[in-house]
């Protein structure tokens, strides 16, 4: 893992303290299925803490030496798009695309959230599209503690997930400006975040056992590299 950061005002996913985790991003093109992955992994880790808090098995998804955050009681679900400033929903549900002074208060919204879930030390998901690397970067100043997990799927896959859907405001129509805007992380530039390919794993429980499998995998190397550092 990268410890080498030049920007001071970002986190690079290197000064997490001890591997402490609490704020997990989910990001990802409109219909890879950030919102829906988000809430059951919540909703799973919720159980995972509340079992070790008890001092009981953590279960097969986790190892124990696996610690997202010990003093958390519960894993908060905070979705993105209830984040957007007014005007933001008002211009995708007429099917426009929103363009870098749309997302700038987004952004910074999201930005303080992760800020508040760390001052508390508490353990939250956040779903954001992050599609750009300087969105991540506004995610990510300031903020330790993060990490993004990024939902990875084909066009026509997703595609078909979004022309199923009717309680949507972001259309199908759009699908194509995303994959366009989209700027996939690159594992040695932006280490912190995980890639998870939505279109390998068959059934959204896999995909968030996935998810809890690398989130310990990724606490795992923290602490080795930590151990390597001493």
């Amino acid at each position: 893992m990268s410890t080498t950061n030049t920007n001071n005002n970002t986190n690079d996913g290197s000064d997490i303290d001890g591997h402490v985790i609490h704020s997990i991003i989910i990001m990802g093109v409109s219909g890879s299925g950030k919102s829906t992955i988000a809430s059951l992994l919540s909703k799973r880790l919720t159980d995972l803490l509340a079992v070790a808090g008890d001092g009981g098995d953590r279960g097969d998804d986790v190892q124990e030496r696996l610690e997202i955050n010990k003093q958390a009681k519960q894993c908060k679900f905070i979705d993105g798009d209830d984040l957007h400033p007014r005007n933001n929903i008002i211009k995708m549900k007429s099917g426009q695309a929103l363009n870098d002074d749309d997302r700038a208060p987004w952004l910074a919204r999201i930005n303080d959230v992760a800020y508040s879930l760390a001052s508390k030390n508490e353990l939250g998901i956040v779903v954001s599209s992050a599609l750009k690397s300087r969105y991540r970067d506004d995610i990510r100043r300031d903020n330790r503690g993060m990490v993004f997990i990024y939902l990875k799927g084909s066009y026509d896959s997703i595609l078909a997930r979004l022309t199923a859907r009717s309680n949507h405001y972001f259309g199908a129509t759009l699908l194509t400006s995303q994959f366009s805007a989209l700027e996939e992380p690159l594992n040695n530039n932006e280490p912190d975040v995980i890639t998870i390919d939505t279109d390998s794993i068959i059934g959204i429980d896999q995909i968030v056992s996935q998810c809890i499998k690398q989130l310990n995998q990724y606490c795992i190397n923290y602490y080795k590299n930590i151990k390597k550092q001493e």
